[in-house]
């Protein structure tokens, strides 16, 4: 008998779903792309039936070791999280937005004020005068620095 799906072969024969699995991925004859010849299946099936518990066995055993490491992955993150050895991203681009606001704040008005100081003066006297204003930013942003910590 034919099928066109595990699934059908599975619910027609009374045959689990996964032993079906396991015996495709174990070079089981009669599976082509996802029909099955349940007449080339059958015979496999009933002289590998050890087999395919052992391969069961197996299965179920790296199954639970994958989600054992999984389970200690995530509790070595909730751990390094609590002991804030790794940054949040959600913090970080919170901080960011934060950094951002504040340095337009104060670039913005440095720029507004820089020119009436600059008027009607020398390149000597500009440039001092540029210095002073990025030396104010910087004092500025250490500034908003300082009251963040």
């Amino acid at each position: 008998m034919k099928y066109d799906s595990q699934q059908s072969c599975s619910g027609a024969t009374h045959t689990p779903l996964e032993t079906l699995k396991l015996a495709k991925a174990n070079g089981c004859p009669g599976f082509i792309g996802h029909r099955i010849d349940f007449d080339l299946v059958k015979p496999w099936l009933v002289e590998h039936e050890s087999d395919l518990e052992l391969w069961a066995n197996d299965s179920m055993s790296s199954l639970k070791m994958d989600n054992l490491r999984k389970d200690i992955e995530k509790k070595t993150l909730e751990i390094k999280r609590l002991k804030k050895e790794f940054l949040d991203p959600r913090e970080v681009k919170m901080f960011l937005e934060n950094l951002l606001e504040a340095q337009t704040s104060i670039l913005k008005k440095v720029i507004k004020e820089l020119p009436a100081k600059i008027v009607g003066k020398t390149v000597g006297e500009m440039e001092v005068e540029t210095e002073r204003a990025v030396g104010e930013v910087f004092t500025r942003f250490k500034a908003v620095k300082a009251s963040k910590d």
